[in-house]
Protein backbone atom coordinates (compact mmCIF):
# COMPACT_ATOMS: atom_id res chain seq x y z
CA UNK A 1 0.00 0.00 0.00
CA UNK A 2 2.49 2.36 0.67
CA UNK A 3 4.65 1.79 -1.99
CA UNK A 4 1.74 1.96 -4.64
CA UNK A 5 1.12 5.70 -2.77
CA UNK A 6 4.44 6.56 -3.41
CA UNK A 7 4.81 5.72 -6.69
CA UNK A 8 1.69 7.98 -7.19
CA UNK A 9 3.07 10.96 -5.26
CA UNK A 10 6.29 10.35 -7.57
CA UNK A 11 4.33 10.47 -10.46
CA UNK A 12 2.19 13.51 -9.66
CA UNK A 13 5.67 15.13 -8.70
CA UNK A 14 6.94 14.54 -11.91
CA UNK A 15 4.26 14.83 -13.79
CA UNK A 16 3.40 18.91 -12.75
CA UNK A 17 7.03 19.51 -12.13
CA UNK A 18 8.45 18.97 -15.79
CA UNK A 19 6.73 18.84 -19.37
CA UNK A 20 4.85 15.72 -20.69
CA UNK A 21 5.94 15.60 -24.56
CA UNK A 22 5.83 12.65 -26.61
CA UNK A 23 9.61 12.25 -27.48
CA UNK A 24 10.53 12.23 -31.23
CA UNK A 25 13.52 10.01 -32.16
CA UNK A 26 16.76 11.43 -34.21
CA UNK A 27 20.01 11.09 -33.32
CA UNK A 28 19.97 14.53 -32.02
CA UNK A 29 17.26 12.92 -29.13
CA UNK A 30 19.25 9.69 -28.57
CA UNK A 31 22.25 11.67 -27.09
CA UNK A 32 25.89 12.01 -26.93
CA UNK A 33 27.53 8.53 -28.63
CA UNK A 34 30.70 8.94 -26.75
CA UNK A 35 28.85 9.26 -23.52
CA UNK A 36 26.93 5.87 -24.54
CA UNK A 37 29.91 4.36 -25.43
CA UNK A 38 31.61 4.91 -22.02
CA UNK A 39 28.51 4.32 -19.86
CA UNK A 40 26.70 1.65 -21.92
CA UNK A 41 23.09 1.81 -23.48
CA UNK A 42 20.59 -0.60 -24.07
CA UNK A 43 20.58 -3.04 -27.24
CA UNK A 44 17.53 -0.60 -28.41
CA UNK A 45 19.32 2.32 -28.33
CA UNK A 46 22.34 0.73 -29.99
CA UNK A 47 19.99 -0.68 -32.16
CA UNK A 48 18.17 3.24 -32.95
CA UNK A 49 21.71 4.88 -32.89
CA UNK A 50 23.49 2.01 -35.76
CA UNK A 51 20.08 2.54 -38.28
CA UNK A 52 19.58 6.47 -37.97
CA UNK A 53 23.21 7.19 -38.74
CA UNK A 54 22.44 5.24 -42.14
CA UNK A 55 23.37 7.92 -44.63
CA UNK A 56 20.60 6.37 -46.88
CA UNK A 57 18.20 3.48 -45.75
CA UNK A 58 19.45 -0.04 -46.16
CA UNK A 59 18.13 -2.06 -49.32
CA UNK A 60 17.34 -5.08 -47.14
CA UNK A 61 16.65 -4.80 -43.04
CA UNK A 62 16.20 -7.93 -41.48
CA UNK A 63 14.25 -8.64 -38.21
CA UNK A 64 14.99 -10.81 -35.01
CA UNK A 65 15.81 -11.67 -31.73
CA UNK A 66 19.32 -13.45 -30.86
CA UNK A 67 18.37 -15.78 -33.36
CA UNK A 68 20.51 -13.33 -36.07
CA UNK A 69 23.66 -14.23 -33.48
CA UNK A 70 24.53 -17.00 -36.53
CA UNK A 71 24.60 -14.71 -38.83
CA UNK A 72 26.69 -12.43 -37.34
CA UNK A 73 29.13 -15.59 -36.48
CA UNK A 74 28.96 -16.18 -39.79
CA UNK A 75 30.50 -12.55 -40.84
CA UNK A 76 32.93 -12.85 -38.47
CA UNK A 77 34.51 -16.15 -40.17
CA UNK A 78 33.98 -14.24 -43.61
CA UNK A 79 35.78 -10.99 -42.59
CA UNK A 80 37.85 -12.69 -40.37
CA UNK A 81 38.13 -10.35 -37.72
CA UNK A 82 35.35 -9.97 -34.66
CA UNK A 83 31.84 -8.66 -34.89
CA UNK A 84 30.99 -6.27 -31.92
CA UNK A 85 26.83 -6.86 -31.22
CA UNK A 86 26.18 -3.40 -30.59
CA UNK A 87 27.96 -1.52 -33.54
CA UNK A 88 28.43 -3.65 -36.42
CA UNK A 89 24.86 -4.23 -38.05
CA UNK A 90 25.64 -5.05 -41.18
CA UNK A 91 24.80 -8.76 -42.40
CA UNK A 92 27.80 -9.11 -45.38
CA UNK A 93 27.24 -13.28 -45.64
CA UNK A 94 23.54 -12.28 -47.01
CA UNK A 95 25.05 -9.39 -49.03
CA UNK A 96 27.68 -11.56 -50.47
CA UNK A 97 24.66 -14.68 -50.87
CA UNK A 98 22.86 -11.98 -53.06
CA UNK A 99 25.77 -11.32 -55.14
CA UNK A 100 25.76 -14.70 -56.31
CA UNK A 101 22.62 -13.72 -57.95
CA UNK A 102 23.56 -10.53 -59.60
CA UNK A 103 21.58 -8.90 -56.74
CA UNK A 104 23.46 -5.63 -54.82
CA UNK A 105 22.21 -4.37 -51.38
CA UNK A 106 22.67 -3.25 -48.38
CA UNK A 107 21.86 -5.74 -45.46
CA UNK A 108 21.09 -4.03 -42.00
CA UNK A 109 20.55 -7.15 -39.41
CA UNK A 110 18.48 -5.61 -36.22
CA UNK A 111 18.47 -8.38 -33.90
CA UNK A 112 17.51 -7.55 -30.61
CA UNK A 113 17.55 -10.23 -27.26
CA UNK A 114 14.12 -11.42 -26.97
CA UNK A 115 11.96 -9.57 -29.61
CA UNK A 116 8.70 -10.83 -30.22
CA UNK A 117 6.34 -10.93 -32.86
CA UNK A 118 4.66 -7.62 -31.68
CA UNK A 119 8.27 -6.05 -30.69
CA UNK A 120 8.43 -6.57 -35.03
CA UNK A 121 5.48 -4.67 -35.06
CA UNK A 122 6.97 -1.62 -32.46
CA UNK A 123 10.43 -1.72 -34.79
CA UNK A 124 8.51 -1.24 -38.42
CA UNK A 125 6.24 1.57 -36.71
CA UNK A 126 9.09 3.93 -35.24
CA UNK A 127 12.12 2.58 -37.28
CA UNK A 128 10.46 2.53 -40.79
CA UNK A 129 9.39 5.26 -41.38
CA UNK A 130 8.54 7.33 -44.88
CA UNK A 131 12.42 7.96 -44.98
CA UNK A 132 14.27 4.83 -43.54
CA UNK A 133 12.07 2.20 -45.29
CA UNK A 134 13.82 -0.59 -46.98
CA UNK A 135 12.94 -2.36 -50.41
CA UNK A 136 13.02 -5.57 -48.85
CA UNK A 137 11.85 -6.50 -44.91
CA UNK A 138 12.97 -10.39 -44.17
CA UNK A 139 11.05 -11.16 -40.85
CA UNK A 140 12.98 -14.04 -39.26
CA UNK A 141 10.52 -15.51 -37.05
CA UNK A 142 10.41 -18.74 -34.31
CA UNK A 143 7.96 -19.76 -31.63
CA UNK A 144 9.50 -18.18 -28.82
CA UNK A 145 8.54 -15.53 -30.67
CA UNK A 146 4.60 -15.91 -30.07
CA UNK A 147 4.55 -17.80 -26.22
CA UNK A 148 7.21 -16.64 -24.07
CA UNK A 149 6.90 -18.41 -20.47
CA UNK A 150 9.41 -15.92 -19.02
CA UNK A 151 7.40 -12.44 -20.13
CA UNK A 152 4.11 -11.78 -18.15
CA UNK A 153 3.05 -9.50 -21.53
CA UNK A 154 3.38 -8.21 -24.53
CA UNK A 155 4.38 -4.43 -22.94
CA UNK A 156 6.76 -6.52 -20.97
CA UNK A 157 9.50 -6.52 -23.22
CA UNK A 158 12.46 -4.07 -23.41
CA UNK A 159 11.83 -2.80 -27.34
CA UNK A 160 8.33 -2.36 -26.31
CA UNK A 161 9.24 -0.43 -23.40
CA UNK A 162 11.94 1.51 -25.11
CA UNK A 163 10.20 2.10 -28.50
CA UNK A 164 6.48 2.97 -27.39
CA UNK A 165 6.99 6.67 -25.94
CA UNK A 166 7.02 7.18 -30.34
CA UNK A 167 4.01 5.84 -30.73
CA UNK A 168 0.62 7.18 -29.60
CA UNK A 169 -1.15 5.83 -26.36
CA UNK A 170 -3.82 5.54 -29.35
CA UNK A 171 -2.27 3.35 -31.49
CA UNK A 172 -0.58 1.12 -29.17
CA UNK A 173 -3.88 0.33 -27.20
CA UNK A 174 -5.01 -0.20 -30.61
CA UNK A 175 -2.89 -1.91 -32.26
CA UNK A 176 -1.08 -4.08 -29.65
CA UNK A 177 -3.48 -4.81 -26.95
CA UNK A 178 -6.53 -7.00 -27.47
CA UNK A 179 -7.91 -7.75 -23.82
CA UNK A 180 -9.99 -4.60 -22.64
CA UNK A 181 -8.46 -4.77 -18.64
CA UNK A 182 -4.86 -4.54 -20.73
CA UNK A 183 -5.88 -1.40 -22.91
CA UNK A 184 -7.30 0.49 -20.04
CA UNK A 185 -4.49 -0.62 -17.51
CA UNK A 186 -2.16 1.03 -21.09
CA UNK A 187 -4.38 4.02 -21.11
CA UNK A 188 -4.41 5.15 -17.73
CA UNK A 189 -0.54 4.65 -16.68
CA UNK A 190 0.80 5.45 -20.31
CA UNK A 191 1.31 9.09 -19.20
CA UNK A 192 2.95 8.62 -16.44
CA UNK A 193 6.99 10.11 -15.78
CA UNK A 194 7.97 7.22 -14.05
CA UNK A 195 7.44 4.97 -17.34
CA UNK A 196 9.86 7.25 -18.59
CA UNK A 197 13.17 6.39 -16.10
CA UNK A 198 13.15 2.85 -18.55
CA UNK A 199 13.44 4.36 -21.94
CA UNK A 200 16.63 6.33 -20.41
CA UNK A 201 18.25 3.33 -20.02
CA UNK A 202 17.43 2.07 -16.56
CA UNK A 203 16.02 -1.34 -15.14
CA UNK A 204 12.50 -1.56 -15.03
CA UNK A 205 11.16 -0.49 -11.93
CA UNK A 206 8.78 -3.43 -11.30
CA UNK A 207 11.58 -5.62 -11.74
CA UNK A 208 12.12 -8.57 -9.08
CA UNK A 209 14.79 -10.11 -11.33
CA UNK A 210 18.46 -9.36 -10.27
CA UNK A 211 20.33 -8.10 -13.24
CA UNK A 212 23.69 -9.11 -14.18
CA UNK A 213 26.27 -6.46 -13.80
CA UNK A 214 28.63 -7.08 -17.45
CA UNK A 215 31.77 -4.74 -16.58
CA UNK A 216 34.10 -4.10 -18.68
CA UNK A 217 35.36 -7.56 -19.34
CA UNK A 218 34.49 -8.85 -22.86
CA UNK A 219 32.20 -11.42 -23.36
CA UNK A 220 32.83 -14.14 -26.14
CA UNK A 221 30.20 -16.37 -27.99
CA UNK A 222 30.27 -19.28 -25.17
CA UNK A 223 27.78 -20.86 -23.10
CA UNK A 224 27.43 -18.09 -20.92
CA UNK A 225 27.06 -15.64 -23.21
CA UNK A 226 23.84 -13.08 -23.68
CA UNK A 227 24.07 -13.64 -27.46
CA UNK A 228 22.94 -17.16 -26.99
CA UNK A 229 19.83 -16.44 -24.51
CA UNK A 230 16.89 -15.00 -24.54
CA UNK A 231 17.06 -13.32 -20.96
CA UNK A 232 17.53 -9.25 -21.68
CA UNK A 233 18.85 -8.95 -18.12
CA UNK A 234 22.46 -9.24 -18.78
CA UNK A 235 21.72 -6.85 -21.61
CA UNK A 236 21.18 -4.42 -19.92
CA UNK A 237 24.15 -0.97 -19.94
CA UNK A 238 26.17 -2.90 -23.05
CA UNK A 239 28.81 -0.87 -24.88
CA UNK A 240 31.32 -1.60 -27.26
CA UNK A 241 34.01 -4.53 -26.98
CA UNK A 242 31.13 -6.53 -24.48
CA UNK A 243 29.76 -8.63 -26.98
CA UNK A 244 31.76 -9.94 -29.01
CA UNK A 245 31.50 -12.81 -31.78
CA UNK A 246 35.18 -13.46 -32.81
CA UNK A 247 35.60 -15.78 -36.29
CA UNK A 248 36.48 -19.52 -35.81
CA UNK A 249 34.50 -19.70 -32.36
CA UNK A 250 35.07 -23.32 -31.44
CA UNK A 251 32.45 -26.12 -32.06
CA UNK A 252 29.96 -26.78 -29.13
CA UNK A 253 26.51 -27.02 -28.50
CA UNK A 254 24.94 -26.56 -25.18
CA UNK A 255 21.36 -28.37 -24.35
CA UNK A 256 18.78 -25.64 -22.99
CA UNK A 257 15.93 -27.73 -23.45
CA UNK A 258 15.03 -26.92 -19.51
CA UNK A 259 14.79 -23.25 -19.92
CA UNK A 260 12.21 -23.79 -23.07
CA UNK A 261 10.41 -26.27 -21.36
CA UNK A 262 9.50 -23.45 -19.40
CA UNK A 263 9.23 -20.50 -21.74
CA UNK A 264 6.49 -23.17 -24.52
CA UNK A 265 5.06 -24.39 -21.05
CA UNK A 266 1.50 -22.42 -22.31
CA UNK A 267 1.73 -22.52 -25.92
CA UNK A 268 -1.69 -22.19 -26.82
CA UNK A 269 -2.23 -19.25 -24.07
CA UNK A 270 -3.40 -15.24 -23.96
CA UNK A 271 0.09 -14.60 -25.66
CA UNK A 272 0.41 -17.02 -28.57
CA UNK A 273 -3.03 -15.31 -29.81
CA UNK A 274 -2.15 -11.80 -29.08
CA UNK A 275 1.36 -12.28 -30.58
CA UNK A 276 -0.27 -13.77 -34.01
CA UNK A 277 -2.71 -10.55 -33.91
CA UNK A 278 0.29 -8.51 -33.53
CA UNK A 279 1.88 -10.70 -36.66
CA UNK A 280 -1.13 -10.16 -39.03
CA UNK A 281 -0.92 -6.33 -38.38
CA UNK A 282 3.01 -6.35 -38.66
CA UNK A 283 2.59 -7.36 -42.57
CA UNK A 284 -0.96 -5.93 -43.08
CA UNK A 285 0.94 -2.76 -42.68
CA UNK A 286 4.10 -3.46 -44.58
CA UNK A 287 1.90 -4.19 -47.41
CA UNK A 288 -0.01 -1.09 -47.03
CA UNK A 289 3.35 0.95 -46.90
CA UNK A 290 4.70 -1.03 -50.00
CA UNK A 291 7.19 -2.68 -48.34
CA UNK A 292 8.36 -6.26 -49.72
CA UNK A 293 8.48 -9.11 -47.04
CA UNK A 294 10.05 -12.42 -46.79
CA UNK A 295 8.97 -14.18 -43.43
CA UNK A 296 12.13 -16.86 -42.28
CA UNK A 297 10.98 -19.45 -39.97
CA UNK A 298 14.41 -20.26 -38.06
CA UNK A 299 15.95 -23.71 -38.11
CA UNK A 300 15.85 -25.41 -34.70
CA UNK A 301 17.52 -28.38 -33.66
CA UNK A 302 15.84 -31.78 -32.62
CA UNK A 303 16.19 -31.08 -29.01
CA UNK A 304 14.04 -27.62 -29.24
CA UNK A 305 11.38 -28.61 -31.94
CA UNK A 306 10.48 -31.54 -30.29
CA UNK A 307 9.44 -29.64 -26.83
CA UNK A 308 6.38 -28.46 -28.72
CA UNK A 309 2.95 -30.71 -29.81
CA UNK A 310 2.38 -31.52 -33.33
CA UNK A 311 -1.25 -29.63 -32.44
CA UNK A 312 0.99 -26.61 -32.07
CA UNK A 313 3.67 -27.06 -34.80
CA UNK A 314 0.33 -27.32 -37.09
CA UNK A 315 -1.47 -24.59 -35.91
CA UNK A 316 1.51 -22.45 -35.79
CA UNK A 317 2.78 -22.91 -39.51
CA UNK A 318 -1.19 -22.58 -40.61
CA UNK A 319 -0.97 -18.92 -38.84
CA UNK A 320 1.71 -17.75 -40.46
CA UNK A 321 1.39 -19.33 -43.52
CA UNK A 322 -2.34 -17.13 -43.50
CA UNK A 323 -1.05 -14.75 -42.26
CA UNK A 324 2.02 -14.68 -45.27
CA UNK A 325 -0.50 -15.31 -48.13
CA UNK A 326 -3.24 -12.64 -46.92
CA UNK A 327 -0.71 -9.99 -47.03
CA UNK A 328 1.31 -10.85 -50.21
CA UNK A 329 4.56 -11.97 -48.45
CA UNK A 330 6.59 -15.11 -48.95
CA UNK A 331 6.81 -17.57 -46.53
CA UNK A 332 10.47 -19.54 -46.00
CA UNK A 333 9.57 -22.35 -43.83
CA UNK A 334 12.93 -23.47 -42.42
CA UNK A 335 12.00 -25.08 -38.46
CA UNK A 336 12.29 -28.19 -39.75
CA UNK A 337 14.47 -28.05 -42.59
CA UNK A 338 17.03 -31.58 -43.06
CA UNK A 339 19.83 -29.37 -44.28
CA UNK A 340 20.37 -28.19 -41.02
CA UNK A 341 22.01 -30.71 -38.71
CA UNK A 342 23.35 -30.35 -35.11
CA UNK A 343 26.77 -28.72 -36.25
CA UNK A 344 25.03 -25.98 -37.50
CA UNK A 345 23.61 -24.81 -34.12
CA UNK A 346 25.11 -23.94 -30.68
CA UNK A 347 22.35 -24.70 -28.68
CA UNK A 348 18.43 -25.64 -29.37
CA UNK A 349 17.50 -22.62 -31.16
CA UNK A 350 20.81 -20.51 -31.87
CA UNK A 351 22.68 -21.28 -35.18
CA UNK A 352 26.50 -21.17 -35.09
CA UNK A 353 28.50 -19.61 -37.78
CA UNK A 354 28.39 -22.69 -40.36
CA UNK A 355 24.49 -22.37 -39.87
CA UNK A 356 24.89 -18.73 -40.22
CA UNK A 357 26.34 -19.19 -43.41
CA UNK A 358 23.83 -21.21 -44.37
CA UNK A 359 20.55 -19.37 -43.82
CA UNK A 360 22.00 -16.63 -45.77
CA UNK A 361 22.32 -18.57 -48.87
CA UNK A 362 18.46 -20.33 -48.22
CA UNK A 363 17.02 -16.33 -47.76
CA UNK A 364 19.28 -15.44 -51.16
CA UNK A 365 18.46 -18.51 -52.94
CA UNK A 366 14.68 -17.54 -52.25
CA UNK A 367 14.83 -13.85 -52.92
CA UNK A 368 16.56 -14.79 -56.08
CA UNK A 369 13.80 -17.11 -57.40
CA UNK A 370 11.50 -15.35 -56.34
CA UNK A 371 9.81 -12.48 -58.75
CA UNK A 372 8.23 -10.38 -56.37
CA UNK A 373 11.23 -9.95 -54.03
CA UNK A 374 13.42 -9.64 -57.39
CA UNK A 375 11.38 -6.64 -57.87
CA UNK A 376 12.03 -4.87 -54.85
CA UNK A 377 15.34 -4.48 -55.89
CA UNK A 378 14.46 -2.54 -59.04
CA UNK A 379 11.43 -0.34 -57.41
CA UNK A 380 10.37 1.08 -54.68
CA UNK A 381 7.64 2.85 -53.67
CA UNK A 382 9.17 4.23 -50.11
CA UNK A 383 7.93 7.97 -51.58
CA UNK A 384 4.84 6.81 -51.01
CA UNK A 385 4.98 4.93 -48.01
CA UNK A 386 2.96 6.74 -45.02
CA UNK A 387 5.02 7.75 -41.96
CA UNK A 388 3.95 5.44 -38.89
CA UNK A 389 5.81 7.04 -36.21
CA UNK A 390 3.18 9.00 -34.64
CA UNK A 391 0.47 6.67 -35.22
Amino acid sequence: MLAALAFVLVNLVLYFGGPNEKAKLTLESLGDLNLAKNTGRLASWWIANSYLSEKTPPDVVLFGSSQLGGLQAADADLLKKPQDYVLDHKSVSLEEELKRHKLSANCFAIGIVGCMASDQLMLSKVLLSRQNSPKLLIATVSPRDFIDGHLPSITSTEIFKWYSPYVSNAAIADEFLSDPIEKASWLATSGLPLRSIYHNGQHELETTEPVTDMGAKPHKRLAADPLLTTNNESMVNIRPGQCIVTPNMPKFFVDNSNDYKKRYSNWHGTMYRQQIACFNKFLASAKARGIHVLVVGMPLDSSNASLLPEAFWSDYRNQIQTACSGNGATFLELSHDNEFGRGDFVDGVHLSARGGSKIARRMSNTIASTPGLVTAFRTHSGSQIADATTH
